[in-house]
C-alpha cells in the first residue's frame, strides 16, 4: 500500500475490522460474571493508564528531546507517582482489577516478566528489520516487507501443532523453547551487516524468530492461569495480556531510543557543515537519506552499530526470560491447593 497510496491508509483496514469485531462481540459476546459481583475499579484503571502511557512517552521522546528536558523529566516523573497510585489503590481497592497477592506467586511473575521481555523482543526487533531494510537501505516496500511475511506465515502453520502440544506439554518447556530459538534469531540478526539486503540472508533468523514467538505466545497464558488460583484466571489472563501488549509497544520505543542514542554517538566528529547541522536537529536517518554521499555512508554504518546494539539488548531480555522460566515457572501449586480448601489467594477474581 505504501508504494501506491499515502502510508496513513495502511491503519484503515485494522480500523474497520476493529469496529467489525467490536459490533460483532457487542451482539453475540454475552458477559462472564464472578459469582460473588464485582463492580469496575475507577482508580486502578485510569492510574495505569496514565502510568504506562506517561511512561511510554517518556522513553519514546526522551532521546530527541533529551533525558533532563523538563518535559521528560516530567513524565517518568508522572509515571512512577501514578504506578505508585496503581498499586495503592488495588490494595485499597473493594474488588481491585488486579489482586496484588497474584505478584506472590513465583510461576505468575515469572509468566509476568516473561510476557514483557519475549514481546519486547520479538516486536522491537521487527520493527528495527522494517527500518533497517526501508530506511536505510531504501529497499521497496515490498522488498522490505517479504521477511514479515515468512515470520507471520510461521505461527500460522505452527499453531494447530501447539495447541495440541499444550495438552501435553509443560507450558515452561514450551515458554522455553520458544524463548532460546527467539535470542538466538536475535543474535544473528545483529551481527548481519546493515548492508544485507538478501532474503535469502534474513530467513534463518527469522524462522527462528517465528518459531519462538508463537511458543511464547501459545504457552504463556497457559503457564500464568494455571499457576493461581482457578477463581483467579480471569485476572490472570487479563494481567498477562497487559504486560504483553506493554511489551510490545515498549520494544520499538526502546530499539528507536537505543539504536539513536548509539549512532549519534558514533557520528560525534565525523560530520561537518550542512551534514552536522541536520544530523543535530533531525537525527541519522535525516542524514542517512539525504546527507552528502559521505556523510550517507557514515550514517548507514552508525545505524547499523545502534541497531546491532538494540537487538542484542533484545536478545539478552530473550536469555534473562528463559532463566526466569527455568527457575521460576511450575505446575499449578495454587489449584491444587484450593481443591484441598486452602487457597493460595483469598480475594476472588474477575
Amino acid at each position: 500500500m505504501a508504494t501506491v497510496a499515502d502510508f496513513r491508509w495502511a491503519f484503515v483496514p485494522p480500523v474497520v475490522l476493529g469496529l467489525a469485531v467490536g459490533v460483532t462481540c457487542w451482539v453475540l459476546v454475552t458477559d462472564s460474571r464472578a459469582p460473588e459481583g464485582r463492580s469496575l475499579d475507577w482508580p486502578g484503571q485510569i492510574s495505569i493508564a496514565i502510568g504506562l502511557t506517561a511512561l511510554l512517552w517518556g522513553i519514546i521522546e526522551g532521546g530527541d528531546r533529551g533525558w533532563s528536558s523538563p518535559a521528560i523529566v516530567g513524565s517518568l516523573a508522572l509515571a512512577a507517582v501514578a504506578l505508585v497510585g496503581f498499586f495503592v489503590a488495588e490494595k485499597r481497592a473493594a474488588s481491585p482489577m488486579f489482586n496484588l497477592d497474584l505478584l506472590r506467586i513465583p510461576s505468575f511473575a515469572a509468566a509476568a516478566v516473561v510476557a514483557l521481555a519475549g514481546m519486547f523482543g520479538f516486536i522491537g526487533t521487527a520493527y528495527c528489520v522494517s527500518i533497517r531494510l526501508g530506511a536505510v537501505m531504501h529497499l521497496s516496500a515490498l522488498r522490505a516487507g517479504l521477511p514479515f511475511v515468512i515470520l507471520q506465515l510461521i505461527p500460522l502453520l505452527l499453531a494447530p501443532v501447539l495447541s495440541r502440544m499444550l495438552t501435553r506439554v509443560e507450558p515452561r518447556w514450551l515458554l522455553m523453547g520458544g524463548l532460546l530459538p527467539m535470542a538466538a534469531g536475535l543474535f544473528w540478526i545483529a551481527a548481519l551487516p546493515v548492508t544485507t539486503t538478501s532474503l535469502t540472508a534474513f530467513i534463518g533468523p527469522v524462522l527462528l524468530l517465528g518459531v519462538g514467538f508463537i511458543c511464547v505466545v501459545s504457552s504463556l497464558t497457559s503457564a500464568a492461569v494455571n499457576a493461581v488460583p482457578i477463581t483467579m484466571t480471569g485476572m490472570a489472563s487479563g494481567a498477562t495480556s497487559l504486560v504483553r501488549e506493554f511489551g510490545q509497544a515498549l520494544g520499538p520505543a526502546v530499539i528507536s531510543t537505543v539504536a539513536m542514542s548509539a549512532a549519534s554517538s558514533v557520528l560525534v566528529g565525523k560530520l561537518s557543515g550542512a551534514d552536522a547541522g541536520m544530523e543535530a536537529a533531525a537525527g541519522p536517518l535525516a542524514v542517512v537519506n539525504a546527507g552528502s554521499a559521505s556523510a550517507r555512508a557514515a550514517a548507514r554504518s552508525a545505524l547499523g552499530h545502534g541497531m546491532a546494539v538494540g537487538v542484542v539488548i533484545r536478545g539478552c531480555a530473550s536469555l534473562l526470560g528463559a532463566l526466569v522460566t527455568l527457575l521460576l515457572v511450575r505446575g499449578s501449586t495454587a489449584r491444587s491447593a484450593v481443591g484441598a480448601g486452602e487457597p493460595t489467594v483469598q480475594t476472588a477474581s474477575a
